[in-house]
């Protein structure tokens, strides 16, 4: 065993290897240590490493896939934490958290039965145990690698009171929230406004105005965001008018945080164009009248993940939606951020008032689909077979405008309608219709869809579709005159109503929504007194949250305002109240 000057001796096979393997392993105490805990060390490494994996496969089963990053898996292996993006105090999250410290105790326990070095089996019940600290008893801060990357935020106002539309006061409101919204993020930020349009039917015509910019290095985007605005707005008012009271402005300050930094990938987003369709209005009134040629378009604003579609039953990831909204919308993806789907989703879904728009819905979310790969008509197709919709409609449109009572004698209609149809069986081929039974659930779909899918209805049905986080806000050129819709899971939305200024903001951060404290000047007052003595409504919202037909509020409680899960409120105190719409708002 190695050379040595002392006598030798005589010892049996097996004394000879265990005298052989203390003489190898007695070197120098220093080298011995060292080697231990750089033994130690990558076992607590790799054990943690497998717990975190254990967190990230049942996050990915749930349907909240971390980010195949490098620097994600730097941060497993070296911090024992992984990031991944799901809904806070959510079941979701429970079971992601709970799932740690299972995977890291059975490790633990199939290593003790393993032939392996007392230090990994020592580092493996290290780690079984701060797992259990962890995740079970929520011990320390581990647990706050289960969040949403704040790298986005929303922020807008909505102008009840015409003063505000008054010199450069609300602009100053609007830059300030932009400020306070940079720390979510300040490498592009936008706002979108609608302006009226004259329109040949006597009904307002409203047109989104964008404005959009991308940081510099030394910039200041609150500053950019704001001359943006004015640039647009200036532009705008050349052919349309401003509006006064009603005026709203939704934005958006962001941090790429899956792709780059690009004009195209900032909010608001718009997927499909403005188009002109022949759409009933008065719905909020409660007489419709026919209104062709009206624009449609929808702007969203989002903070968060946008990962999976619920279609017709079925759950696609994103990159499966974004192929398939090129080909259900008509239009090429504007650009690949995920935000950037939601506005696709919703023009598919806002579909109140519009023949076309609601047969299109009725054949892509209600007849059955086995896949996305399948044909879908053009918008062409669509507009032939709303005007079988469109001529019975007309026939009842006779006898009443009331949408209640027109939607009571539903049944006549679609009775109607599916007489005229069972005869244009070659226009009903590209749909997949060839029974009477599919027809009659098109019918039903499509009048369905054009009674109730406003957009209220429209903003529910995609959150109950969809997996991830949003912060989100969504308008139209159909209803921005009367309603925008604010969606929250995941992430947070305060709201302030200053019901004596007549103005109300949000924003994804609280702070951003006291912006308007104190800050009205006086001769916007002026103005506004000006026009009230003209008999000019000061401040009426229209609420939707209560009435199918949004059916406007009046005289609005003073009370303190509650936010619950269908984002009813009533007004606040007089001085600025801000509150939160939460997860599942």
């Amino acid at each position: 065993c190695g050379s040595s000057n002392k006598p030798r001796q005589s010892y049996h096979p097996h004394q000879v290897r265990k005298v052989c393997a203390m003489e190898q392993t007695n070197g120098p105490p220093l080298e011995s240590m060292t080697a231990a805990v750089a033994q130690l060390v990558l076992a607590y490494i790799f054990w943690g490493f497998l717990h975190e994996v254990g967190h990230s496969v049942i996050a990915a089963a749930l349907g909240y896939r971390p980010e195949l990053t490098l620097s994600n898996a730097a941060s497993a292996a070296l911090f024992r934490r992984v990031h991944i993006r799901v809904p806070k105090a959510s079941w979701q999250e429970v079971t992601i958290r709970h799932a740690g410290w299972i995977c890291s105790v059975v490790l633990a326990l199939i290593a003790s039965q393993c032939s392996l070095h007392w230090l990994a089996h020592a580092a493996a019940w290290v780690t079984a145990i701060e797992a259990v600290a962890s995740d079970l008893l929520q011990l320390g801060d581990r647990k706050s690698g289960f969040h949403e990357w704040f790298f986005c935020g929303n922020f807008g106002m909505i102008l009840l009171n015409p003063a505000w539309a008054v010199g450069t006061t609300a602009k100053k409101v609007l830059a300030k929230m932009v400020e306070v919204t940079m720390m979510r993020g300040a490498q592009s930020g936008g706002v979108v406004t609608y302006v009226r349009r004259a329109h040949k039917g006597g009904d307002a015509d409203l047109h989104g105005v964008r404005g959009r910019v991308v940081n510099g290095k030394r910039t200041d985007l609150s500053k950019l965001v704001q001359s943006k605005v004015n640039e647009v707005e200036r532009k705008a008012s050349r052919w349309n008018k401003l509006i006064d009271s009603g005026r709203l402005y939704s934005g958006h300050t962001r941090f790429a945080t899956t792709s780059k930094a690009t004009f195209d990938g900032t909010h608001p987003h718009q997927w499909s164009p403005a188009q002109r369709l022949d759409v009933y209005k008065g719905f909020s009134d409660g007489s419709l009248r026919k209104c062709p040629g009206t624009n449609v378009e929808v702007y969203i604003c989002h903070n968060g993940d946008f990962e999976f579609f619920d279609v017709a039953g079925r759950t696609y990831d994103l990159g499966a939606i974004q192929t398939w909204l090129v080909s259900a919308t008509g239009f090429p993806a504007p650009c690949l951020v995920d935000s950037c789907a939601i506005a696709g989703v919703m023009d598919l879904l806002r579909t109140q008032g519009s023949w076309q728009l609601s047969s299109r819905y009725a054949f892509l979310f209600k007849l059955d689909h086995a896949s996305l790969d399948y044909n879908i008509p053009k918008s062409t197709l669509f507009a032939r077979i709303a005007e079988f919709f469109d001529i019975a409609f007309q026939d009842q449109l006779k006898t009443t405008r009331s949408p209640r009572e027109l939607a009571r004698g539903r049944a006549t209609l679609e009775e109607n309608i599916m007489v005229a149809l069972q005869r244009e069986n070659k226009l009903l081929a590209p749909l997949g219709i060839q029974d009477e039974s599919t027809l009659s659930v098109f019918v039903q779909e499509t009048v369905t869809a054009f009674f109730k899918n406003d957009l209220l209805q429209a903003a529910q049905t995609f959150m109950k579709g969809a997996k991830g986080s949003f912060g989100l806000c969504v308008t139209t050129s159909l209803d921005s005159d009367r309603q925008m819709v604010l969606a929250a899971r995941g992430q947070t939305i305060s709201v302030a109503f200053y019901p004596e200024d007549g103005i109300v903001l949000y924003g994804s951060e609280q702070a951003a929504v006291k912006a308007a404290v104190g800050v009205q000047s006086k001769e916007a007052w002026d103005r506004g007194s000006s026009l009230a003595a003209e008999g000019v409504v000061l401040s009426s919202l229209a609420m939707p949250f209560d009435s199918p037909l949004n059916s406007p509020i009046k005289n609005p409680p003073s009370k303190s305002m509650q936010s619950k899960g269908s984002c009813k409120s009533n007004w606040s105190s007089p001085s600025a109240s801000p509150v939160k719409l939460s997860a599942g708002s």
